[in-house]
């Protein structure tokens, strides 16, 4: 339902907004891009590793800001 579309848009605000820019800009492309760590490395030229730590601190940040609300 339509109710629940805004709730998730309303939380993903919220838990993003927790969030630094290069936390932000990883997941976005990584779920909202559908992009592989290694397209996003070659992208933007840091270590895939760098890069998949980054996107684990971001979503073990926004956990618990969720678990918060």
């Amino acid at each position: 339902p339509e109710h629940d579309l805004n709730d998730l848009i309303a939380n993903r605000k919220i838990l993003s907004s927790v969030l630094s820019e290069t936390q932000k800009k990883y997941l976005e492309m990584r779920i909202d891009g559908e992009m592989t760590l290694d397209e996003i490395a070659e992208k933007t030229g840091k270590p895939k590793t760098s890069i998949k730590t980054t996107i684990s601190q971001a979503r073990k940040l926004m956990l618990e800001t969720l678990k918060k609300l």
